[in-house]
């Protein structure tokens, strides 16, 4: 018989770890997803659970709850499970049964369980047998000696266990921590108190890494973090420092310019806020750098309120038609406003495109009565609010001829229709002309129902009282 077949072993009856058979030749062995376990894993946690044989037979234990069950029984962390001959552990997706020493498993579809087809699996049965009448013969003391050393042995495994447990605790706990340091520029120290053992002791991103790697020398995301310290802290280099500087240079001109148009905290990633962190990761005493995020976590407070008081305000220069003009006390710049803050402000965009097919509607208006400085009026504010001019230019080609003969029997080509999308606007950055067809329509709808009144222009649904 060869060694690896004297010993029990796991057999893969899922076909997920890449082996048929793992012997149990040592007295523990961890499974899970990190590379340091005996048994690697897939999509399982780094550590799940622990397999110990010895002579009282196999257990398994959990340290982790949800993941673990032994023949469908689930584990709990920190419970543990005797495993028999036979029965299949699971762990997430993968299933591992218990097989005697020289015991094979059978693949084919129609057999479901193990079986025994070799004699030498046979012989280890009967010489079973044969040693545990022997052992039920043996005196009394014996069987005391047996228990001491079974709770020995249990006692032992639980502090194992206890001892995996808390070690994952400390290190993620070091990790938040040293991530924690790492954002604010705390890249270099150590702790120089009298009690340091704790995580929320380390002084410096370093620190706390290097203690994960004390830990566990394998976790790669603790090496990963040491690497990037280390190139950070290569300052003293002229030419990294150098390129530091340049780069902290560019950083604060594009984040300066956002804040200057008033991008504080969005659009995510393209915002002053983010940059002017980025600088602080390059040199956390930065102080424009500093100064800058103060402003915009005070402006930030007073968003809400400026937001909602400028859409107010915008819907009253609506109803008095002040669109576009005069400069500084018309909606469309009170609009343009709102977006700065937030620019994809539903109420802002919807209505400016509103203003924009009202206008449109207003010179449709004019011009079937002929009133020519109407029409140019209002076909202008359209134009100011991101109607096409390719798509204007038909429409005022009846406005001079208007003038001279003070007609209304004088035809106009239509413009083109463009097709709809969601997006209210084009490539080339203009309104959908089909879109403010649609919306057109609507007002002209509106007038006729209402007896030719003028449509609502409650485009803003601004909270009262």
């Amino acid at each position: 018989m060869s060694e690896q077949q004297k010993t029990p072993a796991l057999f893969d009856v899922s076909g997920t770890t890449g082996r048929e058979r793992h012997d149990l030749s040592a007295s523990q062995l961890m499974l899970g997803s990190s590379g340091s376990c005996a048994i690697v894993l897939s999509n399982v946690p780094p550590r799940a659970a622990v397999v110990e044989q010895n002579a009282n037979g196999c257990r398994v234990a959990a340290l982790v709850s949800g993941v673990v069950s032994v023949d469908g029984a689930a584990i709990d962390a920190g419970a543990e499970k005797a495993v028999d001959v036979g029965s299949t552990i699971e762990i997430g997706s993968h299933k591992l049964r218990l097989v005697a020493a020289s015991e094979v498993l059978s693949f084919r579809p129609d057999v479901q369980v193990r079986r025994a087809d070799l004699e030498e699996a046979r012989a280890a049965k009967r010489s079973g047998l044969i040693v545990g009448a022997a052992m039920a013969l043996t005196v009394a003391g014996f069987f005391l000696f047996l228990k001491d050393d079974k709770a020995a042995a249990d006692k032992q495994r639980r502090a194992e266990i206890k001892k995996a447990q808390q070690s994952e605790a400390v290190i993620e706990a070091l990790i938040a921590r040293g991530d924690e340091l790492f954002l604010h520029g705390k890249y270099a120290g150590v702790c120089s108190g009298d009690n340091c053992a704790a995580p929320e002791t380390c002084a410096s991103a370093e620190e706390c890494f290097q203690r994960v790697v004390g830990i566990q020398a394998s976790d790669a995301y603790a090496v990963g973090r040491l690497k990037e310290i280390q190139a950070i802290s290569g300052s003293d280099n002229p030419e990294t420092n150098q390129l530091r500087n340049e780069q902290i240079r560019q950083l604060l001109s594009r984040a300066d310019r956002l804040y200057g148009n008033g991008a504080w905290t969005k659009p995510p990633e393209a915002n002053a806020r983010d940059l002017y962190l980025q600088v602080l990761t390059l040199d956390p005493q930065n102080e424009v750098a500093r100064t800058r995020i103060e402003e915009i976590r005070a402006r930030g407070a007073d968003d809400a309120e400026s937001v909602a008081t400028l859409l107010a305000n915008a819907q009253d220069f609506i109803l008095k038609d002040a669109y576009v003009s005069p400069p500084g006390a018309n909606a469309f710049e009170l609009l343009q406003k709102v977006l700065a803050i937030e620019p994809e402000n539903e109420k802002a965009l919807a209505a400016v495109f509103d203003m924009a097919a009202y206008s449109l509607y207003q010179g449709n208006v004019a011009r079937r009565v002929a009133d020519s400085s109407a029409m140019t009026r209002w076909y202008d504010t359209a134009a100011v609010l991101g109607v096409d001019p390719a798509y204007l230019k038909p429409l005022r080609e009846g406005a001079e001829l208007m003038r001279e003969s003070k007609s209304t029997t004088i035809i106009v080509s239509g413009p083109p229709l463009e097709p709809s999308e969601k997006s209210k606007k084009n490539a080339a950055g203009y309104l959908h002309a089909a879109d403010l067809e649609r919306r057109v329509k609507q007002f002209e709808l509106e007038s006729k129902s209402s007896s030719g009144s003028v449509p609502s222009r409650r485009f803003i649904e601004v909270p009262q009282g």
